[in-house]
């Protein structure tokens, strides 16, 4: 065998190494790739559904956030009514109240003016009872004729007024 018959092995050998190395790199080349595919397919899947996770989740806490946002105004609103309720109530009994004093007060000066009128009429008794008293010391010193006269002038001044 002569060297050349060698070289020609040798390159057909090389030829044949560069051949099945690049056949192999390429099917490991294109089976990477459809690992690569795979796994950017699959993390699309994951993506997609997560961001419909998220869509749901976020869904479902503005629905949760209106509804807890219904029931505080509900709340306030009602709140609001009670308070209303409650002052409508208390300015009804203020109002009472002041009546009520209003109606003492009256009353109060009424008596206190019925309580001065009977302490100036019990003052007019006292004055008629002395007045009394005296002409009745007078009468009893006058003769019988002259207490005639007195009271028949009385009389006629009582009449004239």
């Amino acid at each position: 065998m002569d060297v050349m018959t060698i070289i020609i092995v040798a390159l057909v050998a090389v030829a044949l190494g560069v051949g099945l190395g690049y056949f192999i790199l390429k099917s490991q080349s294109k089976s990477g790739q459809m690992r690569l595919a795979a796994v950017e397919e699959s993390a699309a899947e994951t993506r997609a559904a997560a961001e419909a996770e998220k869509k749901t989740v976020l869904l479902e806490a503005k629905e949760e956030a209106i509804r807890t946002l219904a029931k505080a105004e509900d709340d306030a609103r009602q709140v609001r009514l009670e308070v209303g309720a409650q002052e409508r109530r208390l300015r009804q009994k203020e109002e009472s109240l002041d009546r009520k004093t209003d109606e003492i007060e009256n009353r109060q000066r009424r008596l206190q003016q019925r309580e001065e009128d009977a302490e100036g009429r019990l003052r007019e008794i006292e004055l008629l009872r002395t007045e009394q008293v005296l002409a009745i010391e007078r009468v009893a010193a006058l003769t019988r004729d002259e207490a005639r006269s007195v009271l028949l002038q009385r009389v006629e001044e009582e009449v004239r007024t």
